[in-house]
């Protein structure tokens, strides 16, 4: 049966679970936003000094947890931890917070006014005297309902001389760069956008030098750079999900920069020279010889490169100071072992660091790290009511592929019976990987008694050019038994009866792999679920419109990935999992968001429609205004409950 109607019924089950949920409640947690909702402390920033840190948090009514009022901005000492103040205003709701210059912090905040019934809101960059509490209203926008006021203005960049910020404000023309004083709001453009404009890339004096846009799939980004004209001319376009292009220091004297980037034929994501009049690639600056480099952290205040990072299981970094590496070092034997960690902010001095740590027992948590006095202080954390000795520990495990290859995965169990059910779960993609992090839904499902595995097969990301090719044609197939492969290894190291039920479950590619485990393993897995992924491969490379240019780019990646349908259509179907109905002996959940723009509805729609003519079971849910990513804690919210409701019936754990 299609079970349209659900949603109201799920999220008054919803709101009914979350009531319950105290903020004083330590314990096992049940209800899914304690695993996968939108974090307690929502965002912090370091005072220039460093000795002060603004948090915003949720603010929720008569204490209750997981139901939001409104937000407050609480002022931290980073020497205590403790509140020293808390600018709590009434009818607000925050997005970020930036603390800029001593006396000044930065606030995104969402206005409310109410007239007749009528609710109206208005995004404002607002600067707070963080002693006086006074405010200044730097950008105000105009007034609209709730469901208008989606563009948040964002920073750019900050100019302690000028005493400026450079602000990117979605408008009707497009977004607009602008340069705003934080004393006066006094204002002046920068640069003018087009719709498709995302952000720019500034110098010291608040002068952009690149700028980037969306291309006409969410996950394309075009790069352009100035002519001598001072006009935008395009240099490259790049797959978001399946590389990046990210600045990692100031524009030299002589036009060139440090990128964190893969440039074409190269095997690896490195640390790259780039010279932005030729759009050409010099020397290496650094590079990991076994994993793309990831992540690149500057300075807050001069964007001095500090390190660029990598993840094996958990980041790794390469420093660019001496000094500062000897001071990381150090700060490791601080921490747990299977921590990884991040620095969101420095103080001016660079003395003083605002990190991010997790591990996989850890949702995460905030922590002030001062090199003077060697002393690391633990500022918020941003799921206190998930008891951390609950959560369960995560396991990497080494197996070789049939043919030879050596693959890992990740095993998350909070039982030592190996009979317990598993789920597997392939990551999307398939250009992405799963890291021994942090996992809300793996913690989600082993809390409820399952083990759950996640395989790390080729034709993933972050292991190199080589490796993300290999998957090239092998959907369906080799692919797919890398997954196989490692299931087997989990029995072979006993983890894993080999009578254990076993179900599939992933999200976009995940959710083709899931849908190919049922149907060319069918004898494998009691159920599987799908969420935004693919069914029809045919059907999905029809989709795209050969004549046009941005179209015809992407179709030609995934006819690399795939197979091309004009001269391989036969093994194509072969590997469809909507072309195999006939094998299916699972039991299916489908979800789809229904403004997804990756993945089509319709792969969802018609795979649901072949599974019932085919007289098989399958449940099928759209989620309204959903796209791919699920970024909404609701829509979140919503897959995971139906997930445990489905689970529940198809193959209980307990």
């Amino acid at each position: 049966m299609k079970f349209g109607a659900v949603f109201m019924q799920l999220r008054f089950l919803l709101v009914a679970m979350c009531v319950w949920a105290t903020s004083g409640l330590n314990s096992h947690a049940e209800f899914p936003l304690a695993y996968i909702g939108d974090p307690d402390a929502r965002d912090l920033s370091l005072s220039p000094d460093g000795q002060q840190i603004a948090v915003l948090m949720t603010d929720f009514e008569f204490g209750i947890r997981q139901r939001r009022d409104w937000d407050v901005i609480e002022f931290r000492s980073a020497q205590t931890g403790k509140v020293t103040y808390k600018h709590d205003l009434e009818e607000r709701v925050y997005y970020w917070v930036l603390w800029p210059f001593d006396d000044v912090l930065l606030a995104q905040t969402l206005k409310y006014s109410f007239s007749r019934g009528d609710t109206k809101t208005q995004l404002a960059i607002t600067a707070i005297n963080p002693t006086t509490s006074e405010e200044l209203d730097l950008y105000i926008g105009p007034k609209g309902s709730w469901d208008k006021a989606r563009d948040v203005p964002k920073i750019s960049r900050i100019s302690l001389e000028r005493r400026e910020i450079a602000i990117e404000i979605a408008g009707k023309r497009g977004t607009e760069l602008r340069a705003v004083n934080v004393d006066t709001g006094a204002s002046r453009t920068l640069d003018q956008g087009n719709p498709n404009t995302v952000r720019w890339e500034l110098n010291g004096d608040l002068e952009p030098i690149l700028r980037f846009d969306r291309g006409k799939r969410d996950n394309e980004e075009r790069v352009y750079s100035k002519d001598s004209n001072g006009n935008w001319v395009l240099m490259q376009s790049f797959n978001v999900f399946e590389n990046n292009f990210r600045p990692a220091g100031n524009v030299s004297t002589d036009n060139t920069m440090l990128v964190l980037h893969r440039p074409e034929n190269a095997e690896r994501s490195g640390l790259y020279v780039y010279d932005l009049s030729s759009n050409d690639y010099g020397d290496v600056a650094f590079e990991n010889d076994t994993f793309d480099l990831t992540t690149v952290k500057r300075t807050k205040y001069g964007g001095k490169l500090l390190y660029v990072g990598w993840f094996a299981d958990r980041l790794e970094r390469e420093w660019f100071d001496d000094e500062t590496e000897a001071i990381a070092t150090m700060l490791e034997k601080a921490l747990q072992p299977d921590d990884s960690w991040s620095i969101l902010e420095t103080s001016q001095s660079n003395k003083q660091w605002l990190l991010y740590v997790s591990s996989p027992r850890r949702p995460g948590s905030y922590m002030h790290f001062d090199m003077e006095t060697k002393k690391l202080r633990t500022i918020a954390k941003t799921n206190p009511s998930l008891d951390e000795d609950a959560l369960a520990p995560i396991k990497r495990i080494d197996y070789e592929a049939g043919d030879g290859l050596q693959l890992f995965g990740y095993f998350t169990t909070l039982t030592d019976n190996p009979s317990a059910p598993l789920i597997v779960m392939p990551h999307g993609g398939p250009v992405a990987r799963d890291y021994a992090t942090y996992d809300g839904f793996a913690q989600f499902l082993a809390s409820k008694g399952y083990q759950v595995f996640q395989p790390q097969f080729r034709g993933g990301g972050g292991l190199g050019r080589t490796f993300e090719e290999s998957g090239f044609g092998e959907w369906g197939k080799l692919m797919q038994t890398d997954i196989e492969d490692g299931v087997a290894k989990l029995i072979e190291d006993g983890l894993l009866a080999e009578n254990a039920y076993r179900s599939i479950m992933g999200f976009s590619y995940g959710g083709y792999a899931t849908l190919a485990g049922a149907t060319l393993t069918p004898d494998k897995y009691m159920c599987a679920i799908s969420i935004n992924g693919v069914g029809d491969l045919p059907m999905m490379l029809a989709s795209y419109d050969r004549n046009d240019p941005l179209d015809r780019e992407a179709y030609d990646v995934w006819v690399k990935r795939i197979g091309d349908p004009e001269t391989d259509m036969a093994r194509i179907k072969s590997v469809s999992p909507r072309h195999n109905i006939d094998k299916l002996k699972a039991q299916v959940l489908l979800i789809h968001g229904d403004q997804d723009d990756i993945v089509n509805v319709q792969q969802s729609r018609a795979m649901y429609d072949t599974i019932l003519a085919a007289d098989k079971y399958a449940m099928y849910n759209e989620i309204e205004g959903a796209g791919h990513q699920l970024y909404n804690q609701t829509d979140r919210t919503d897959v995971l409950v139906l997930v445990d409701r489905f689970l529940r019936r198809c193959m209980p754990a307990k």
